[in-house]
């Protein structure tokens, strides 16, 4: 919860990012609703498949990693439209 967090932290500095940042949200959160709505469970015979709480760990990682990807490439690439 700490990490996202950051992220509108970030957004609250760098208010150009986020019609950037709501694009990348309006398609991501509901695709990982789905991965967790659906996920099998750990004892359904698949040996190799990580257990849930790694999975939503590992989704919400890399939803924190795009969402700050993204602004940092907004905020640097808006600010160097704007001196040229």
């Amino acid at each position: 919860m700490g990490a996202l967090a950051i992220v509108f932290l970030v957004l609250l500095f760098i208010p150009r990012a986020f019609s950037v940042w709501k694009k990348f949200a309006i398609w991501f959160v509901p695709l990982a609703a789905l991965l967790f709505i659906f996920y099998p469970d750990p004892g359904s015979g698949d040996l190799f498949s990580p257990y849930p709480e790694q999975v939503f760990q590992w989704v919400s990682g890399l939803y924190v990693f795009i969402s700050l990807v993204l602004i940092i490439y907004k905020s640097f690439f808006s600010s160097r439209s704007e001196q040229s």
